[in-house]
């Protein structure tokens, strides 16, 4: 399912995904540059509350995805880990 977002929401999201650690903001900027426009409303909607997170607990949670129960949190954090491999990760 293709993402359609009007601009301005597009927008927020992107300063939101301006941190206070420099390896977040590149890991978070890259995901919106692969893969938001392709994900699942499900997976936008995991992006979402992970943005609200502090931001050492998102850092490790994207480092030790297992913590977490929710597959869809396990294969966001996947994509994030990878986000700057020369492939695109597709674990859909």
């Amino acid at each position: 399912m293709i993402n359609q977002q009007p601009d301005c929401d597009l927008k927020a999201l992107r300063m939101l995904c301006r941190r206070g650690i420099r390896e977040l903001d590149i890991l978070l900027q890259c995901y919106m540059n692969r893969y938001y426009q392709s994900a699942s409303i499900e997976e936008i909607r995991e992006f979402k509350l992970i943005l609200q997170m502090d931001d050492h607990s998102l850092l490790s949670l994207i480092l030790n995805p297992a913590k977490d129960k929710s597959m869809t949190s396990f294969l966001l954090c996947q994509k994030l880990q990878y986000c700057h491999s020369p492939d695109k990760l597709d674990i859909s």
